[in-house]
Formats: C-alpha cells, sequence, structure tokens
C-alpha cells in the first residue's frame, strides 16, 4: 500500500513530501444553506453544538509543526463552510505565521474557496497582496445557480455572488470557477459552459454533488435528491469535451479534462478520484482534529489533533490512505471499522458490502 514518502535532512528533521494540507479555520460555519452540502449530516457528529472557530493557538501550532515538516515548496488550502466567516484579521495573522516559521527557501501558495458572497475591496486586496488563489462557487446562471444555493433565510445567492466575481475581477486576484454539478444543471451541459466562458472565465471545476442516503423501504443507499443520475453525468462529461476540444482547447482549461490527460500522459493525476487510493491529503478541522479527505470528516475517521499534548500531531503525522476499487462514501454508515496499533503505526481496516477492503496508515507518537 502506498503513503506518503518522506526524507531525512542533514539536520536529523523529517519532510513530508507531497502533502496537501486543508484548513478549515471556521469548520462547517456558512452563511449560506446550499442544499447539497456534503457537511449537513455530520455537523453533529464533529461540532457538537460547539463554537467553529479555530484559535490562534491552533492555528499557529498547526503553521509551525506542518511547515517545519512540509517540503520546500508548500500548498495550503483555506475552505469550510465558509473560511472568510474567520475574519480578514485571522488571514492576516496566518499569514505572519507563515512568514515566521517556514524555512529559508520554503514557499508557502495559498487557495480559497469562497462562495463569493461576503468579498469586498478589503478583503480582494488582501488576496492581492498576499498572492491567494480563490475558488469561486457558481453552479450556472440565476435559475441553474439560485435553485440550490440560497442563503440561510431562502434567499437566492446569484446576484452577491457576481458582485464578488466582479470585485475579485477589479483588485486582478488569480481565481478560478468551481461550479457543483447538480441534478438539474448537469442536464444542460453547453448551456452551462458557455454561460461560464460568456463570464470571461477560462479555468473551470465541475464537480458532481454525489452524495447518499438511504432509501425509505430497503435501507440501501441511493443517490440523493439533489445528485446527478449517472446518464446525465455521462452525457455531461462527452459534451463538454467535445465542445472543449471544438472551439476552446487553446484557452480554457478544464479540471477534469486536464486531469485526464495527465493520467494518460505521466500515468499519474493530481485528483484522488483519478487515482486508485488518496492519501495526500491532511485537512485540519477548527478545533485542531486531523483527518485525511474532507469527504471523511467524523469522529471515526479522526486521526490525530495538531497539538503536542494529543496522538498524532501534524510533527509526526503521514495522513489518510483509502484504497479500493469501490465508493468508499456510498456504504459509509454500513461499514465495520477496525483499528490496530503497533509502534508508530495506526492501520485501519473497513469492511463493507461494497467494498470489502480498505486501510489508511498514520504515525502516532511512541
Amino acid at each position: 500500500m502506498s503513503t506518503l514518502s518522506r526524507t531525512i535532512r542533514p539536520d536529523g528533521t523529517q519532510v513530508i513530501a507531497g502533502a496537501s494540507l486543508m484548513i478549515k479555520p471556521v469548520g462547517a460555519a456558512c452563511n449560506l444553506d446550499c442544499a447539497y452540502c456534503y457537511y449537513l449530516d455530520v455537523q453533529d457528529d464533529i461540532y457538537d453544538g460547539h463554537v467553529q472557530r479555530m484559535t490562534e493557538t491552533t492555528l499557529e501550532a498547526t503553521l509551525r509543526d506542518y511547515l517545519a515538516a512540509a517540503p520546500d515548496h508548500v500548498t495550503i488550502c483555506w475552505q469550510g463552510g465558509e473560511p472568510t466567516l474567520a475574519g480578514l484579521a485571522f488571514f492576516e495573522k496566518a499569514i505572519y505565521f507563515q512568514k515566521h516559521y517556514q524555512r529559508p527557501g520554503q514557499t508557502v501558495a495559498n487557495s480559497l474557496q469562497t462562495n463569493g458572497t461576503l468579498l469586498d475591496d478589503e478583503w480582494c486586496r488582501f488576496f492581492k497582496r498576499e498572492a491567494f488563489l480563490i475558488g469561486i462557487s457558481i453552479d450556472g446562471g440565476p435559475p441553474l445557480h439560485d435553485g440550490y444555493r440560497k442563503d440561510a433565510a431562502g434567499h437566492k445567492t446569484h446576484a452577491q455572488v457576481m458582485r464578488g466575481l466582479k470585485l475579485l475581477r477589479k483588485h486582478g486576484v488569480e481565481h478560478n470557477i468551481l461550479c457543483v454539478l447538480h441534478r438539474e444543471n448537469v442536464k444542460h451541459p453547453r448551456h452551462l459552459f458557455e454561460y461560464l466562458i460568456g463570464l470571461g472565465e477560462t479555468w473551470l471545476q465541475f464537480i458532481p454533488a454525489i452524495e447518499w442516503e438511504a432509501d425509505e423501504t430497503t435501507g440501501e443507499p441511493k443517490l440523493a435528491e439533489y445528485s446527478p443520475r449517472p446518464d446525465d453525468y455521462g452525457r455531461f462529461l462527452c459534451e463538454t469535451f467535445d465542445l472543449w476540444f471544438d472551439k476552446y482547447r487553446h484557452k480554457v482549461s478544464v479540471r477534469d479534462i486536464d486531469t485526464a490527460l495527465q493520467r494518460i500522459v505521466t500515468g499519474d493525476a493530481p485528483l484522488c478520484i483519478y487515482n486508485s487510493s488518496c492519501h495526500k491529503q491532511l485537512t485540519i478541522e477548527s478545533g485542531g482534529d486531523v483527518f485525511g479527505c474532507d469527504h471523511f470528516v467524523e469522529n471515526r475517521w479522526r486521526i490525530g489533533h495538531v497539538t503536542a499534548d494529543k496522538p498524532c500531531g501534524t510533527d509526526a503525522l503521514i495522513g489518510l490512505t483509502i484504497e479500493g476499487d469501490a465508493p468508499l462514501r456510498a456504504t459509509k454508515r454500513a461499514r465495520s471499522v477496525t483499528i490496530n496499533k503497533s509502534g508508530r503505526t495506526v492501520s485501519i481496516t473497513i469492511n463493507s458490502a461494497a467494498s470489502p477492503s480498505a486501510s489508511s496508515i498514520c504515525p502516532i507518537h511512541a
């Protein structure tokens, strides 16, 4: 089974190679109430009514220990929920800690995923100054976007997102579009693609909202109401590729197409869903708990904490490895989990009807 590789510096410190760090400063807290949000069904399990706000102490411990063990080029993704709810002062402090703890010659690149509704000139000046890459969520024009992306009061949000997008452009902030594919917009690939291109955007990500719920009659997993049907998603991919190839291949980047081509050419892919295992992601929750993929943010998948007085601080962390040829998330509530600790390794074996074998590895403090 593959894991993240580590190297030893002459001074004896260990370096994690190839790890990507996601930090969720406010956990799943969000000013919107999107119908397809995959955190909605696990909030009680993880947050238990507690305030979802990362403390300065946890922030410093995360960046201090991770940068000490990370390679010379580091990417940190800030995500939520809606990460801008942490406030601008929080991110200014994060940049301060990064600059304070990064080694000579070490570079840190920051990206942030936002719904765009809370952006203003001050935020955008900060993003520009600190060279953040911003992902902004747009699911198409108003009818397609507003169907599932409403605020907590049930109000439509498309106009607010467009205002945020204009501010990013005004300040020259590097950004891309993240479009969640749901049951409605996935049926209109040409309209959706050309709408986003018509906004002047050339970096696109399409992510299907694949979630599972128990069938009321059989109890077996079934696709959620908002999830795209398999045949619709297949047609979307084919028609999007044809459109991209015929008219836009020299000027537009579509993440799924780029990834598929890279996989064909190099045999490897930057997206875990195109590989046989997922093992290069660390997710730090607002309270400092460490998980692998943020789709597995549940107490059963917790693999440590960033502080030294709890097991598996980031100075000794490799990360979560999940292997298998079946979609684990489809039957996650039916899985049996066995955890074995031996020396500095925690192995987790998952058994379910859909996936007979999967495992994760994380070193622990001896």
